[in-house]
């Protein structure tokens, strides 16, 4: 069950547009581009790939609340291209 109360958590429900409680990448895009201002130049499209990828660890198209908890807590505060550092700074 995910922690309510942590970070990961608020940040996952912000993402999570349509409260399915889970992320389409149309939402991350959302999330990289409107909410945190990151344009092609500041995370080219590879990179989003890369962290969809790394995030969609059961390659469902989407990501479940376990799947993004376990990221972020895997990265440690460090994971593709920065992303984990720029979403930890949105949330605290």
């Amino acid at each position: 069950m995910a922690e309510t109360g942590s970070g990961w958590f608020r940040l996952f429900k912000l993402m999570d547009d349509d409260g399915s409680g889970r992320i389409s990448y149309h939402e991350l895009i959302g999330m990289i581009r409107e909410e945190l201002r990151l344009d092609a130049h500041d995370l080219p499209e590879g990179r989003v790939q890369a962290v969809w990828k790394a995030l969609d660890s059961d390659s469902s198209g989407y990501i479940g609340a376990g799947e993004f908890g376990a990221f972020m807590r895997r990265a440690d505060g460090h994971a593709v291209g920065g992303f984990v550092v720029t979403f930890t700074h949105i949330i605290h």
